[in-house]
């Protein structure tokens, strides 16, 4: 690659010292037939300003020279950047994808231990549709909201099986959304939402419901998943297997995810975290907002 930019710069030096040379003739041969004892009257029989073009025809062809190289050179490290960008993103899509299905068949482990073979049975089916909304989902670099939202409702399907009748969901998009032309990160609300369910609803008691909700607010969409589970703070007094302080890995690889993702396709995505509170401060579920430009 260096071969190659240097010569594509040396071309550009050999014409300027082509313009060089040809000047020196035109020098040589204006002073030889103007100027033989006799200072010239017109200015294109004097010698110096042949070698002045010269000199400066060979600074311009050195100066485009390298500005060309230089944005050969910019151009190849931003695709480098870009590859290695991909690179990373698939290297992390790769670890959600195993950490997910890692969870969901621990869920029909947990329902066979249970001897409920007829709900492991329902699981199996809806799993395997699951799994190929996330194999067709996670081999692209790029999805959109649209099938983010189809794979939402097959995780949602699925992880409903696992909890009792009290447990209801929703999806919700504004009708001037359309999520088909809103591009995502493939994968990038299901740790949310597994989040969620397994951290936040999973040890509540009473009604549980989680909402997923897309809203148009003007110079953004806005990408809601709220719950009413136990939220942030009170985790920490249920016990060291809540109380962990580690943020969830799908959580965490999915926020690295996005950081990727803007990077390489000039995207801006941001994703906050809010702890729903009462008032007299108690955790009453956990509100996720993407905010998506665009």
């Amino acid at each position: 690659t260096l071969k190659k930019l240097d010569s594509q710069l040396a071309i550009f030096v050999w014409v300027g010292t082509f313009f060089l040379c040809m000047s020196v003739i035109l020098d040589y041969y204006v002073y030889s037939t103007y100027c033989q004892g006799v200072y010239p009257e017109k200015f294109w029989h004097i010698p110096q300003v042949y070698a002045m073009i010269g000199v400066l025809l060979e600074l311009l062809c050195f100066s485009f020279g390298l500005g060309y190289k230089n944005k050969l050179a910019a151009q190849e490290r931003n695709q480098l950047q870009t590859q290695q960008a991909q690179s990373e993103q698939k290297a992390l899509s790769s670890q959600l994808n195993s950490h997910m299905l890692f969870n969901c068949l621990n869920s029909i482990r947990e329902l066979i231990a249970q001897n409920k073979n007829d709900e492991a049975e329902e699981y199996l089916v809806k799993f395997s549709v699951f799994v190929r909304g996330v194999l067709e989902t996670s081999e692209k670099s790029k999805s959109t909201l649209e099938k983010e939202l189809e794979v939402s409702a097959s995780y949602l399907a699925l992880e409903a099986l696992s909890f009792d009748d009290t447990f209801n969901y929703s999806i919700e998009v504004d009708e001037n959304v359309d999520p088909s032309f809103i591009s995502l990160p493939p994968l990038i609300l299901q740790p949310y939402i597994e989040n969620a369910l397994i951290h936040g609803l999973s040890s509540k008691e009473g009604e549980k419901w989680l909402r997923i909700q897309v809203k148009d607010t003007g110079d953004l969409v806005k990408c809601i998943i709220d719950d009413n589970g136990i939220g942030i703070q009170d985790k920490t007094t249920l016990g060291p297997t809540l109380a962990n302080p580690k943020q969830s890995l799908g959580r965490k690889l999915s926020e690295e995810r996005i950081s990727v993702f803007n990077k390489i396709y000039d995207t801006r995505i941001s994703v906050d975290t809010i702890n729903k509170s009462n008032g007299k401060g108690h955790s009453v579920g956990t509100r996720i907002e993407f905010q998506i430009q665009y």
